[in-house]
């Protein structure tokens, strides 16, 4: 491939020769909880990449940590629009909204993944920790207990403050 550069697939082929030790010198920082200083070789790889989704994400994660979150949600927004239906990605955008106090983007966030992610644990946690998702509890017709999961919108539509059962808001 390096000797006929116009082979279908030698660009990413060579730009992935070119990044991956890169990639492999951050694994270190991850692994023993030093976050911060994988950050300049993830610059380094995305010097190398612009266009890398993970590397992206990856410093999303790394600002959330050492709490730079308008860097972190700027990131996790760059990974979003090459990888627009990774859950994972939103996950965590949500969490750095929800960091940053903003409820109303943490939320949306969140109900993005959950949409991606169906029945993810972690976000199903946060939107009910956020009261935007009840469980109300009953029993079915054999009298068994049953669960059933509301988004807060509907149960205010369907209820009102005339419900009688309310709802639980934690796991």
């Amino acid at each position: 491939m390096e000797a006929d550069p116009h082979i279908p697939g030698a660009y990413l082929f060579q730009l992935f020769i070119r990044k991956w030790p890169k990639l492999m010198e951050v694994n270190p920082f991850f692994a023993s909880s030093r976050v911060a200083e994988a950050i300049p070789k993830l610059v380094e790889v995305l010097d190398i990449d612009p266009e890398c989704p993970l590397t992206c994400f990856q410093l999303g994660y790394c600002f959330r940590v050492t709490g730079e979150l308008e860097k972190s949600i700027s990131f996790y927004k760059q990974a979003l629009r090459m990888a627009p239906e990774a859950g994972w990605i939103h996950s965590n955008l949500g969490r750095s909204y929800l960091a940053m106090g903003d409820k109303v983007r943490a939320s949306e966030s969140f109900w993005e993944a959950l949409r991606l992610l169906p029945g993810d644990h972690f976000v199903v946690e946060q939107l009910i920790q956020m009261g935007e998702l009840f469980i109300l509890e009953g029993k079915d017709k054999k009298g068994e207990e049953t669960a059933l999961f509301v988004k807060r919108a509907d149960y205010e539509k369907k209820c009102g403050r005339s419900c009688k059962r309310k709802p639980r808001r934690t796991a």
